[in-house]
């Protein structure tokens, strides 16, 4: 059987990809470790092909003493009552595909890994970009893997954020298999899938793939919702808001000012790359789906550059990524002008 971990938007298109939209019953079993992902899994493969390990989104990562306190329970909780299936699996073949904040992932690699023969799929380059710091919060991150998960972690800064991610001996450690992804994970057999979740996209051609970068504390509030009110209503002058439709990120999903008003391509937990091949053009601030509609032909336009994040490093950081992922195929518009040209070539179908 093959068992297949999922954490992330990210994860959710790499199963959907492997699995294809009929695969055979029985042979397979998905693991997710949030909400949007059990929904989703379960829509599409079934809930008795799917079993959830989470832990309460409010009892994760908090540094304050109350919070703190309770998420170590919560993950204690989970790790005995999960701990017990994941112990009766063996024999099997483990997917998972996560490189950073995937700490109950990265657990139940570890814990798997003893009776079963562990593949990583490597979708994007592991952490680049985030200095190595000794601080009391760095500290604080690694002890409370030591405690919590059993584990040892690296804690990287950068552009205002900490990243936590596991080190080369955790891998070489788990993993018997490592491949680095060759395959698009724009689903292919969209219409399959869309059929399955009742979702409908004719006429629209913009996608707007918002992910919450205030509450991510990567921008201000008051910024984020000037400009994209400002974008909105250029797309509207413009005529172009009645073929754009909004899709809210699965774990991210508050939405501000003038987006609530946009028609939304599909539920939170729809993942962007399931339904991207409707669209000609994506526009986001630094999500993922960017690389993937690049990667597919889409226009991707980046809003890095048109909304100012409160570190200007962290700028730096996504541009990095968004790059090498993409090699080089995401364009970053400076202001309302230079957006609306570059959705007017995705539209048109050509290229900037």
């Amino acid at each position: 059987m093959d068992i297949y971990i999922c954490s992330s938007s990210m994860a959710v298109s790499a199963i959907l990809t492997l699995l294809g939209p009929d695969p055979e019953r029985g042979k397979f079993k998905i693991i997710t470790t949030y909400p949007a992902g059990r929904m989703i899994m379960g829509k599409l493969y079934g809930d008795e092909n799917v079993l959830s390990v989470e832990i309460p989104a409010q009892n994760r990562n908090s540094m304050r003493p109350a919070r703190a306190i309770n998420g170590a329970l919560a993950v204690l909780s989970v790790r005995l009552s999960a701990g017990k299936i994941l112990s009766s699996y063996s024999g099997h073949r483990v997917h998972f595909f996560s490189v950073a904040f995937a700490p109950v992932e990265f657990w139940m690699v570890k814990k798997l890994s003893a009776n079963n023969k562990v593949i990583y799929h490597q979708i994007v380059a592991k952490p680049a970009g985030f200095k190595k710091t000794l601080s009391l919060k760095t500290l604080v991150y690694k002890a409370a893997y030591r405690i919590l998960y059993g584990m040892d972690v690296e804690v990287g800064y950068g552009g205002g954020r900490y990243i936590t991610y596991m080190p080369a001996s955790f891998y070489a450690s788990t993993v018997s298999e490592e491949h680095l992804w060759d395959k698009p994970l724009v689903i292919k057999e969209n219409a399959a899938f869309l059929d399955k979740l009742g979702l409908d996209l004719k006429g629209k051609e913009i996608l707007l793939a918002p992910h919450d970068s205030p509450g991510n504390g990567i921008t201000g509030e008051d910024e984020y919702l000037k400009r994209m009110d400002e974008l909105i209503k250029a797309l509207s002058k413009n005529g172009l808001l009645a073929k754009t439709a909004l899709k809210p990120h699965p774990v991210w999903r508050r939405l501000y000012g003038m987006e609530k008003d946009i028609s939304v391509a599909a539920p939170d937990y729809v993942t962007s790359e399931i339904i991207m091949s409707s669209f000609n053009c994506v526009i986001s601030y630094a999500s993922a789906a960017l690389i993937w509609a690049a990667k597919s032909g889409k226009h991707a336009i980046s809003l890095l550059d048109y909304i100012d994040p409160i570190d200007p490093e962290c700028r730096e950081i996504y541009r990095r990524y968004l790059d090498g992922e993409s090699n080089g195929k995401i364009c970053y518009p400076k202001n309302i002008d230079e957006i609306i040209s570059a959705v007017g070539l995705g539209c048109d179908g050509r290229k900037s």
